[in-house]
């Protein structure tokens, strides 16, 4: 039995017993809801039929007690099962514990188990939270599947970046101006990240991705905050200013700190009237999603003291005058204020480099020059019950002191990444650090979201906030309870209840290519049970080679088709971010020939559908090669050894969520990996004669680089 994120005790596990009807009775008229939202839940999990109330099934009792903000007890035998919580987001999680500890992926209907069990479970950290964008209108139903993978998760915040990806009733032309930037950007030589370098400093990245360049209507946003408010998430708007405002900059010029700019980023923080234009949108902001906290950004504040109204001012006069005017119009309607706080912070990084709100110039080639203030004397200056938002926990051992040494009440790690922080719980339990957010810059959609790894990230920095069970010492274990959430997780995001539970038949096993047959597995990491359907209990996985073409024959109807395949060489991944081209990472294409003549294109690529068959899983003090990042660029002298690991492949976050990896040692010693990469058939009435691979492998620009077919299976 497996519980993710790890339960804080867990007792008296006995054998599973089958259920075939649940009957769920609430004590509490304010857990109704709840109750019916495990109906829906288990209805797409398993579609074991449950009543709320009266009804025949077994019993699910749930109540409140005491005890700790969001904590319960579950005590489950074959008589019934009793739901103890402390409050509201304990009734949930407990039910989100009870819905995993049932047997079978998202999608996989009836027979069901259940495990008798005792847990008592409650959260290591009180904010545990995701920061992402406003979804566009056509992906609406991703971002709600996604909230409620959130929730299976225990997180209970989601910071949501609005820009103008909301409709404005007071200014419309912020609306328009948005979409014609986003269609401006795209046109744009070498797309946003040329814009970003397009002047003599680093310009804030622009977000495009916010609602998907469009904007949805207030209603539209309402309905999605009240979805992820019953579930007991505190949805904070990000609302900003000064910085990445390209927003409120290109629809008014006026207001912007460098109004000549092509693509103006920065307000003028003496500007009246960039204030007047930004409390008009926060007040439609504040009505929709009527906030306990708002976020005002401030991150990468690079702009400062250029125009006529802040010449002579120093950046900390200007940065917390700003500051403060903000900070007082929300206070005064009760609301919390959060930002980033970076340019608050005199930071010595681990490499001695001065960071943070320490001053800057640049001359570039062209003459132009950056000459960006000091800012980090605005740490004094400004309210300290302002939640500080702290990205640069990576770059130093104790980054939260510089906020808690000077009064500062709150502090959340931003940008969290906890596979990598080192001593992670032990820079959680810093004074002040009331948790974390995982940053999701993407499209908030689940395909890009699930190629750039986000979901895999979101699950570990799950794990770490809500148990303080994890050590350095314990990575290999941590990192597969992970892995082994994925498909769970991935059955959330991606509802398919047409799935079914039949066993694998194997239509095409690889054998042409003996030299690169693996050795027989001594020991699994992952995949074993999968392994053990397709080969067998003796065998070793055999390969083809995809340089050529090679045909399968089916001759029947599945609803899904199961690539197994790897390759020779590590590749790059790029992020979505970056704009690149990334088609050199397409090593194949799989065809599915229906017998009525018609055909569908499978895609197989590198980092979303395969990876190097000798994944090292690891991680360590020193960067691999050529991985630094925007980050690191900016670090200098990488030689001190840093307060992070850096992981060893890329592609691992990707390929733990789109595939099922099968990791193993072989008895030759080596350790290889194969990559189960499930398709959905879009058709699964409809029979498939065959399947035939075509290699797409650019041998320009990938010399050596092999990919090899394992097997196909169907279900």
């Amino acid at each position: 039995m497996t519980v993710f994120p790890y339960p804080s005790h867990c007792a008296g596990t006995g054998p599973r017993f089958s259920i075939t009807a649940l009957r769920l009775d609430c004590s509490c008229q304010d857990d109704l809801s709840l109750a019916l939202y495990f109906k829906t839940r288990v209805d797409t999990q398993c579609g074991l039929p449950v009543t709320v109330g009266d009804g025949d099934g077994y019993p699910v009792e749930l109540t409140r007690g005491s005890g700790a903000p969001e904590s319960y007890a579950l005590s489950i035998t074959p008589e019934k099962a009793v739901l103890i919580a402390a409050d509201r987001s304990g009734v949930l999680y407990g039910l989100m514990t009870l819905l995993q500890l049932m047997d079978g992926l998202p999608g996989m209907p009836a027979p069901t188990t259940l495990p008798s069990c005792e847990i008592t479970d409650a959260p290591f950290k009180k904010r545990r939270g995701v920061h992402v964008y406003m979804a566009a209108r056509e992906n609406i139903p991703d971002f709600l599947c996604m909230i409620d993978g959130l929730a299976s998760l225990k997180m209970n915040t989601i910071i949501l970046e609005t820009g103008a990806g909301m409709e404005f009733d007071r200014h419309p032309e912020i609306n328009a101006a948005w979409k014609k930037l986003t269609r401006d950007i795209a046109l744009f030589p070498g797309g946003p990240r040329h814009v970003q370098m397009s002047e003599v400093y680093w310009k804030d990245s622009i977000h495009t991705e916010i609602a998907g360049g469009g904007c949805l209507t207030q209603n539209e946003v309402r309905a999605i905050v009240r979805y992820a408010k019953d579930l007991c998430f505190d949805v904070i708007p990000e609302v900003q200013n000064l910085s990445h405002a390209y927003y409120l900059t290109i629809a008014h010029r006026e207001i912007a700190e460098r109004p000549n700019e092509p693509f103006p980023d920065s307000t003028c923080p003496m500007h009246p009237g960039a204030y007047a234009l930004y409390f008009d949108v926060a007040e439609e902001i504040l009505e929709v999603f009527q906030p306990k906290t708002v976020s005002i950004g401030h991150d990468e504040v690079r702009i400062l003291g250029c125009c006529p109204r802040c010449k002579g001012k120093s950046g900390a006069e200007l940065l917390s005058y700003e500051i403060n005017r903000l900070y007082g119009f929300y206070k005064a309607r009760g609301i919390e204020v959060a930002m980033w706080g970076e340019k608050l912070m005199d930071l010595t990084s681990y490499t001695g480099r001065k960071m943070g709100g320490t001053a800057e110039y640049k001359k570039d080639d062209r003459g132009r020059v950056w000459d960006l203030p000091e800012t980090f004397g605005a740490i004094d200056r400004i309210p300290k019950d302002i939640v500080q938002l702290d990205w640069y926990h990576m770059l130093a051992r104790d980054t939260s002191a510089i906020f808690t040494d000077k009064g500062f009440q709150k502090v959340w790690y931003g940008n969290f990444h906890a596979d990598t922080l080192k001593d992670v719980v032990g820079r959680l339990g810093a004074p002040s650090v009331e948790g974390a957010e995982v940053s999701s810059w993407d499209l908030a959609c689940e395909p890009t979201m699930g190629r750039d790894g986000i979901f895999f990230q979101f699950a570990w920095g799950a794990g770490v906030l809500w148990s303080e069970k994890y050590r350095d010492d314990g990575f290999a274990w941590d990192n597969r309870a992970v892995i082994e959430f994925m498909p769970y997780l991935r059955g959330i995001l991606r509802p398919w209840k047409e799935q079914s539970r039949a066993p694998l038949t194997v239509f095409y096993l690889g054998g042409d290519a003996p030299a690169l047959r693996t050795s027989r597995p001594r020991s699994f990491y992952l995949g074993e049970a999968l392994y053990r359907t397709i080969w067998g209990e003796e065998a070793a996985a055999a390969t083809s080679l995809l340089h050529q073409e090679i045909e399968a024959a089916i001759g029947r109807a599945v609803s899904s088709l199961v690539f197994v395949t790897a390759c020779d060489r590590k590749m790059r991944v790029p992020h979505s971010i970056e704009f690149e081209d990334t088609t050199a990472n397409v090593l194949g294409m799989f065809y599915v020939f229906y017998e009525d003549g018609s055909t569908e294109p499978v895609e197989l690529r590198y980092g979303a559908g395969v990876g190097t068959l000798h994944m090292d899983w690891g991680r360590s003090s020193s960067p691999p090669a050529n991985s630094l990042d925007e980050i690191d660029a900016d670090m200098g002298d990488t030689e001190a050894e840093a307060p992070f690991f850096h992981i060893a492949d890329s592609a691992r976050d990707a390929l733990c969520y789109l595939t099922d990896p099968i990791a193993f040692t072989g008895e030759d010693g080596g350790d290889y990996t194969l990559y189960a990469l499930a398709w959905r058939n879009p058709r699964p009435e409809a029979k498939i004669a065959a399947v035939r691979h075509v290699m797409t492998i650019d041998r320009e620009k990938l010399p050596g680089q092999m990919a090899y077919l394992f097997a196909i299976a169907g279900v």
